[in-house]
């Protein structure tokens, strides 16, 4: 059975073990986060401000070769 990384959902009705590691509610072994089991929680991706999405945006028009056909159009 192949196991995939997860986040560490500590047991509160088990407990430590000796070494102080949790046991995960997911998979029920012992660890820490950051294991070869459990990932790093991370911290949620913070927005972009809009002066930076616009700047994207133009720089994603040129690179494509696209324009605004208004009054340039044929």
């Amino acid at each position: 059975m192949i196991r995939r990384r997860h986040p560490l959902v500590p047991d509160p009705d088990l407990g430590r073990d000796h070494a102080g590691r949790a046991t995960c509610r997911t998979c029920r072994m012992v660890g820490r986060a950051g294991d070869a089991r459990h990932s790093d929680p991370a911290a949620p991706p913070r927005p972009l401000p809009d002066a930076l999405v616009e700047a994207a945006r133009e720089r994603d028009a040129a690179i494509l070769g696209e324009r605004d056909h208004g009054e340039d159009a044929w």
